[in-house]
């Protein structure tokens, strides 16, 4: 296994976010690009103001001792497989960010820093564009008196 690539990226069981690919860190100040893309769509109601529409991006930072497994020296001799149901991850930051007026169409770059024991720098990109409209019969109230 790369410790670079241990296990692959995914959408999370409820599929509303999105889990980066796992890695190694096996030294201080390591860099490794992650270059995971997650692609999400939302539908919003025409509504008055519906164009200035707050989003929310959570990212949280998960980690898991790999003592469960024989220690960092061992992993390689794990097969994903096992790695994935014996590493246990647990969420040790969380960062919220407010994305103001999305509907509006949005691209930005967003730094997310978590420090303290767990400190990490995460540099990505969120873009957001209006796609389509979809008009919708809605069903008329009846009007009994």
């Amino acid at each position: 296994m790369d410790h670079h690539h241990i296990s692959a990226a995914a959408l999370t069981d409820d599929q509303t976010g999105f889990t980066s690919r796992s890695f190694l860190i096996r030294y201080c100040e390591e860099e490794i690009e992650i270059n995971d893309i997650g692609l999400f769509r939302a539908e919003l109601d025409v509504e008055p103001d519906y164009l200035n529409t707050d989003f929310y991006l959570e990212v949280e930072l998960f980690f898991s001792d790999l003592s469960l497994i024989g220690g960092p020296d061992k992993w390689q001799s794990q097969t994903v497989a096992d790695f994935e149901t014996k590493a246990v991850f647990k969420s040790v930051s969380l960062q919220k960010f407010v994305l103001h007026r999305l509907p509006q169409g949005l691209n930005e770059f967003v730094q997310v820093v978590f420090d303290d024991q767990y400190y990490s720098s995460l540099n990505c990109t969120v873009e957001a564009t209006l796609v389509d409209f979809r008009f919708r019969a809605r069903p008329q109230k009846s009007l009994d008196t």
